[in-house]
């Protein structure tokens, strides 16, 4: 559930953002 906000921080952050987000939606 990436959206234009999401997709921009991982953008801004980097692939690290990315992993992160990914593990909030699976927790």
């Amino acid at each position: 559930m990436i959206d234009a906000r999401g997709h921009q921080l991982v953008k801004r952050f980097g692939m690290r953002r990315l992993l992160g987000t990914l593990f909030t939606i699976f927790a």
